[in-house]
């Protein structure tokens, strides 16, 4: 079984969404876990010009270790 891939505009309307009705609701509208939304609302709320890079992508501040 394969993970399914969301794109970043998909994650910011779920979790605009999820502001809207609910992060259960929404969780349940989209069907996904809800986990799974308040991880991509914690990643949006801590650095939202960073969120949602992708695969490999560093965030500027691990580029900077390297």
């Amino acid at each position: 079984m394969s993970r399914k891939e969301y794109t970043k505009q998909f994650k910011e309307d779920a979790v605009r969404l999820s502001y809207e009705i609910g992060g259960v609701q929404a969780s349940r509208r989209l069907d996904l876990s809800q986990n799974m939304i308040y991880r991509w609302r914690k990643e949006l709320n801590e650095s939202p010009e960073e969120a949602f890079r992708g695969k490999g992508k560093m965030k500027a501040e691990q580029a900077k270790i390297l």
